[in-house]
């Protein structure tokens, strides 16, 4: 279990350096963004032809994606628990009492 901790461990700090570059990378886009949106003129299009927004777009996405990796998750864990052998090795001593 050692080793389990020491790999969670890192996974934590790689994760909190992500966030930090993030952080940073959002912080510039905040400061930048907001001067340059407002110099692009502002045009009517019909609600027809307008394209959705990027936001709206990425939160989509990203919905699908956590979906599917929440499904593989699942596939995988109760594929990993049918072959392991600590889950099972009462069962197959009950079975093999009985025989």
């Amino acid at each position: 279990m050692d080793s389990l901790k020491r790999m969670d461990d890192a996974g934590e700090r790689v994760i909190a350096a992500v966030r930090t570059a993030q952080d940073w990378a959002a912080w510039v886009a905040e400061k930048v963004g907001p001067p340059i949106v407002r110099r692009i003129p502002d045009l009517p299009v019909p609600e027809a032809l307008r394209p959705p927004r990027p936001r709206d777009v990425a939160a989509s996405a990203f919905e699908f994606w956590q979906e599917l990796a929440k499904a593989q998750s699942e596939f995988t864990l109760r594929v990993l628990d049918a072959f392991d052998p600590a889950l099972h090795r009462a069962k197959t001593s009950r079975h093999a009492k009985a025989a």
